[in-house]
């Protein structure tokens, strides 16, 4: 593990969840299903779910990620897996929800769009999609051809059987967690599977 992603997942293993999901939990009343979890890093997300009755698969490609992810779900009905999204095979009888909180964008843009119309075709009808990626004026996007960036106008093209329940794009300089600062254009969004 880097010494950043180490402080990353020191920085979040205690955060509370995600604002996006909880609110998805409380607008759509969600209880119990399938859900994945995309690039769980400490787990939170996860356990959140898992304490809702969800059974949850969540993965992620550190395997420091996922030794905190598996004490903080122990108990839990929550499979945590070591694995790179790149080689994740989804499950074909579907989710009913996928999270995938800025784990798409780290790898390359091609990967990302198969990603994420592979998220579109597993989500069950009335799924729930809560996923946030960065678009091209992030300060990562200049330098990082390893990594992925889309509008929304390209998201929602992507996405044509998707219904946009919410969706928050900004542009601002903010602190990373692991330490520093970056300009960040994120694009947040909760989306519904029609």
């Amino acid at each position: 593990m880097t010494t950043d992603w180490k402080k990353f997942i020191d920085a979040t293993k205690d955060r509370k969840p995600n604002s996006y999901l909880v609110d998805a939990v409380r607008i759509f009343k969600l209880r119990g299903g399938e859900a994945l979890d995309i690039g769980c890093g400490a787990g939170v997300d996860a356990k959140y779910l898992g304490q809702l009755g969800f059974r949850v698969t969540a993965f992620d490609s550190d395997p420091d990620s996922v030794r905190v992810a598996r004490e903080i779900t122990a108990g839990l009905p929550v499979t945590i897996l070591e694995q790179r999204v790149e080689d994740f095979v989804f499950d074909e009888k579907g989710y009913d929800l996928i999270m995938a909180w800025r784990s798409i964008p780290f790898v390359e843009k091609s990967m990302a769009r198969e990603i994420l119309l592979k998220i579109q075709k597993h989500l069950r009808l009335g799924g729930i999609g809560v996923i946030a990626l960065f678009g091209p004026e992030d300060g990562w996007a200049k330098d990082r051809k390893d990594m992925s960036f889309f509008t929304l106008d390209e998201l929602k093209e992507l996405w044509s059987s998707m219904k946009f329940v919410r969706v928050f794009e900004e542009r601002a300089e903010a602190s990373l967690a692991a330490g520093g600062t970056k300009l960040f254009h994120k694009i947040d969004c909760i989306v519904q599977k029609m």
